[in-house]
């Protein structure tokens, strides 16, 4: 392998790390912090984050009402949106379930293009995998402790998937436009959508108290904003820049068990039969729901 290969291979893994803990990172937080107010400082803080590396490369933001439109859908349906229902889900299902449900978000993406694109249309092999993807769902709400808890957290988990899955597609419709600006602009309008999440607990009222707030929740928030979200979306533009799109999708193999394994170390989630079963079942989904250019030797894989 060469060095090239193995620099683009580190990449991926550290991508992976990152998505895969940012579960843990939002069960620490939830003691302190109401979902609507993980979403918005963990996307706030980023979109600073962001904002400060697009002037620093000179790049600046969206230019266009086209582009800010889109990054106002991206805001919704790539961050706002999925942010809240994640940390909502993991108020009543551990981290490594919810890594697990995340996964099935390549699956929605199927689903979501076979009814909304002209050229993405179902085949054996992703109705196989969609099936596989919801076996596993089936299972891993049928083996749980809890269902009615399971069934709450979940829920709010799957909206978080196929809200991804939306995401993707505005996003496949983005490739005109500037990766860091696409990224900065969503950010910003993300922001701006999770603000009035926070009226549904009254969490304007607890906004001056945030540094109040337990060390290490502040500490997971910052860690979020800046590794699973900032500094995650720079490695994607790096990657997709380096070897395309499909090879970046290929963290998509590790995030849920990197989110498993850590809950389990960090946390003490238990690993129940069902959420190994159900890992597996999603993995073999999302192998076979994969890019068919995803089986090409990784120097042919173009970049995009």
């Amino acid at each position: 392998m060469s060095r090239a290969a193995v620099f683009d291979y580190s990449l991926v893994a550290i991508l992976t790390l990152l998505w895969g803990s940012a579960f843990v990172l939002i069960e620490i937080a939830l003691p302190a912090f109401s979902p609507a107010m993980i979403a918005l400082l963990r996307i706030a803080m980023a979109a600073a984050f962001m904002i400060a590396f697009s002037v620093y490369k000179g790049i600046g933001l969206p230019r266009t009402r086209a582009h800010w439109a889109k990054c106002t859908s991206l805001g919704l349906f790539g961050f706002a949106l999925p942010f809240t229902l994640v940390s909502y889900g993991q108020e009543f299902v551990n981290s490594a379930t919810a890594a697990i449900l995340m996964a099935f978000s390549p699956i929605a993406t199927l689903v979501l293009a076979h009814f909304l694109t002209a050229d993405e249309k179902m085949t054996q092999r992703r109705l196989a995998a969609v099936c596989l993807g919801f076996l596993g769902i089936i299972i891993l709400f049928g083996g749980a402790l809890n269902v009615q808890t399971m069934g709450i957290g979940g829920l709010a988990l799957l909206g978080a998937a196929f809200s991804y899955a939306v995401a993707g597609l505005v996003m496949k419709s983005m490739y005109q436009f500037s990766d860091i600006q696409s990224s900065t602009g969503s950010l910003m309008m993300a922001a701006l959508w999770s603000v009035p999440a926070l009226g549904l607990r009254g969490d304007f009222a607890k906004l001056p108290y945030i540094f109040q707030a337990d060390t290490s929740a502040l500490l997971s928030i910052a860690a979020m904003a800046i590794g699973p979200t900032g500094l995650a979306t720079i490695l994607v533009l790096i990657i997709v820049r380096r070897r395309g799109a499909t090879f970046s999708a290929t963290s998509n193999y590790g995030v849920p068990v990197v989110g498993v394994l850590l809950g389990a170390a960090l946390l003490g989630d238990p690993l129940r039969w069902n959420i190994l079963v159900t890992l597996l079942l999603i993995l073999t989904a999302i192998w076979l729901a994969r890019p068919a250019a995803e089986n090409m030797p990784a120097e042919t894989v173009s970049a995009e």
